[in-house]
């Protein structure tokens, strides 16, 4: 639209010119006037045909407007002939990135910080749409409230506690919150990256505190176990000994009930020994008894019977006889 209005501002500029240095009697003005409304002409005239032409950039597409009305239809990459009366707007339909960082709060009323990088890029088909609603700069009248409701909505779902654990679950419903609400204004997120969250310095300093009592709690429960295993290992040398003396006294006593029995084995062998012996001198006394009350009733006769030359032998009567 500019083009035209300038290509005719020379157009008309030229035939002023020229008509006007046709009244004069100078022959020098009429020749500069001729001259300048030649040129004048000629550069309305290009500038004129090419208002009706135009080159769409690669990654762009070309919003028509004509005297304040968008025309539905983009126009796509490329050279392209229009009206000289319209005016093309070219919007990129490139991927860009978002990175923005927003507080929220957890569901137990915890402050966090969180960093989302958004690639996007607004929907080529939408972008007359887009431009008759949110102009040019579109984007920073979009992308914030929706990025910053979506994270909002989604980080009050969880505890403080949860989030971490909870990252991969909530990277997915962001994503698709976000995308969900760009595209009721002709936008997409291509990917949605939970960059960082990072906590309030309190429940910074809470969790540290509650590391140094765990550590501290872990230092005892150690303290504890060092302490019953050493307990543990004087119970075991004391029972160990105790065995010990249990075993050496088994084995005394054992030592003192062998030595009794055998000390008694030999008494009784001693005892049936000295039985026996006295057994036989007993026997042997008697028989010399015997032999002596028979020689006190011997009437110094000698047997009727020899045996060969041999000495004649004395017959001892039965023992029972006697």
């Amino acid at each position: 639209m500019t083009q035209l209005i300038i290509s005719l501002l020379l157009l008309f500029g030229a035939l002023v010119v020229f008509f006007g240095s046709r009244f004069s009697d100078d022959d020098e003005v009429r020749k500069v006037g001729s001259m300048g409304s030649f040129v004048g002409f000629a550069v309305g005239l290009v500038t004129l045909i090419t208002s009706c032409f135009t080159i769409i950039s690669p990654g762009t597409k070309g919003v028509v407007t004509v005297f304040g009305k968008v025309d539905p239809n983009a126009l796509p990459e490329g050279f392209h002939a229009i009206a000289p009366w319209a005016t093309v707007h070219e919007m990129s339909h490139r991927v860009e990135i978002d990175d923005e960082t927003h507080i929220a709060e957890t569901s137990d009323a915890q402050t966090v910080t969180i960093q989302i990088i958004t690639n996007w890029a607004p929907i080529g088909e939408e972008l007359p749409a887009i431009y008759q609603k949110y102009g040019m700069d579109y984007a920073k009248k979009i992308l914030p409230p929706a990025v910053k409701e979506c994270v909002r909505a989604e980080i009050a779902k969880y505890k403080v506690t949860e989030l971490i654990a909870s990252r991969p679950v909530i990277h997915k419903a962001m994503q698709d919150q976000i995308n969900v609400w760009l595209r009721r204004y002709g936008l997409e997120a291509r990917e949605v990256a939970l960059a960082s969250i990072d906590f309030s310095d309190s429940y910074d300093r809470a969790i540290e505190a509650k590391q140094v009592q765990e550590q501290l709690a872990l230092q005892r429960r150690n303290e504890l176990e060092s302490t019953k295993t050493e307990a543990d290992m004087a119970v075991a040398k004391a029972k160990g000994l105790a065995d010990s003396q249990i075993e050496d006294a088994r084995g005394k006593a054992m030592s003192i009930k062998l030595a009794a029995e055998a000390e008694a084995e030999g008494l009784r062998i001693r005892g049936e020994a000295q039985a026996d012996y006295n057994r036989r001198v007993a026997d042997s006394l008697n028989l010399l008894l015997l032999q002596g009350e028979y020689l006190k009733k011997w009437n110094g006769q000698l047997p009727t019977y020899m045996m060969g030359d041999s000495t004649p032998l004395m017959m001892l009567p039965d023992r029972k006889s006697v």
